[in-house]
């Protein structure tokens, strides 16, 4: 099952929450874009644990350097042998393209590809409603993967990654997103820490649903340029080399421009040049081909 990464395309934080049980998380309101950038998520029959690698084709591999009961998608198999009630008899075999600590949710991605696989191929019957809720335990952005269309549609997602509303992107067939991945990641809780200690504002829900491509914005990018100075480095010499608005996905260290299709292949060349340590790739915006009845 292919596992599609996704660009927030434009990202409103609020302030952390003060009290109860969702002390110090923040609220906020995203325009979610899947890509066609994918890991492979298969479902081993009769096997046991991870086998995770690089995908033959993966551009830029980096180390894969954590425990595998600390994966997302092993995660997802032990909630589900946890709500059966008993072993499931299988393991999970996934193969890595999307970029690790960029902000592209391929962790989370992966994840939901493995809910759906193991409910399936398990016969848990588990409705995607149920398979949505399951993912919210594991993270704030598994939800946004577990969609009742195939493969998931873009949504604009509000409250703490809990309220998915699904949308269109008028121009999703006419501009093609260009990622730019430098080696090194933006430690999510960081990045978060430095955007407290920074005056806040409230969320700024409309601007993210106005999905205008000449007015994206995220809200933690001068918190992720605080923790990581090269990034500011990076986006700048994207911006002169390619002559468009460089954004941030998600707390980093992803970037990306939106640029007519047809101009795709000539800006890739001109920020590989410009950024040769950083990962360029060519990508587009999918749309859900079907929606399960």
């Amino acid at each position: 099952m292919r596992a599609l990464a996704k660009l927030n395309l434009s990202l409103a934080v609020g302030p952390a929450i003060e009290g109860g049980a969702r002390k110090g998380f923040h609220p906020i309101a995203s325009l979610f874009a899947p890509i066609d950038l994918a890991d492979e998520v298969e479902v081993v029959e009769g096997g046991r644990g991870l086998d995770l690698a690089w995908a033959d084709d993966a551009s830029r591999p980096t180390p894969i350097d954590w425990a595998a009961e600390r994966d997302l998608a092993m995660r997802a198999l032990a909630a589900l042998e946890s709500r059966a009630g008993r072993g499931l008899g299988v393991g999970l075999r996934v193969r890595k393209r999307i970029p690790v600590g960029g902000g592209l949710g391929g962790g989370s991605s992966d994840a939901a590809a493995a809910l759906v696989a193991v409910s399936e191929a398990c016969g848990l019957g588990l409705s995607r409603v149920e398979l949505r809720e399951i993912g919210a335990t594991l993270g704030s952005d598994v939800a946004f993967f577990v969609d009742d269309a195939e493969p998931a549609r873009a949504a604009v997602v509000t409250g703490l990654g809990e309220v998915i509303e699904r949308v269109t992107m008028p121009f999703a067939s006419e501009l093609s997103p260009v990622l730019i991945v430098p080696a090194f990641g933006c430690p999510t809780g960081e990045v978060y820490r430095a955007f407290d200690r920074a005056p806040t504002r409230g969320v700024d829900e409309a601007r993210v649903r106005r999905a205008d491509p000449e007015d994206l914005f995220n809200d933690l990018l001068a918190a992720a340029e605080l923790v990581r100075p090269e990034l500011a480095t990076v986006r700048a010499k994207a911006g002169v080399a390619c002559g468009r608005k460089v954004h941030l996905t998600g707390s980093g260290s992803g970037l990306f421009v939106l640029v007519p299709n047809a101009e795709a292949p000539s800006v890739v060349a001109k920020l590989a040049a410009a950024l040769p340590d950083c990962n360029v790739l060519a990508t587009t915006f999918v749309i859900a081909a079907r929606t399960r009845g």
